[in-house]
């Protein structure tokens, strides 16, 4: 069965993969290093993703999210999914034990 990405959630999509393709994986191997360096990327990335507007989509905007509905964020999901970095509460909780 195919779910085409909807054309109003295809734009949102593409730049989230497109910066998880082109930041978050490349910074992969600091980040799993664990440490400062990985404290100040993991810092730099969040800074970049909230000024291109990428920060929270499936959050509701009256809380400083993207107030993306729910079945519209499924399909960014799918792309930010890729990394387990791409969870905040997953990469706080790494960024402290290493």
């Amino acid at each position: 069965m195919l779910f085409p990405v909807p054309d109003r959630i295809r734009r949102v999509r593409d730049e989230v993969h497109a910066f998880m393709t082109e930041r978050v994986e490349p910074a992969e191997p600091v980040l799993n290093a664990g440490g400062q360096e990985s404290r100040d990327t993991l810092l730099r990335l969040r800074r970049e993703a909230k000024k291109a507007g990428l920060w929270a989509l499936g959050h509701p905007a009256e809380l400083g999210g993207g107030g993306l509905p729910f079945l519209d964020y499924v399909y960014v999901n799918e792309v930010q999914g890729r990394s387990e970095w791409a969870s905040s509460r997953s990469a706080r909780s790494r960024c402290r034990t290493r």
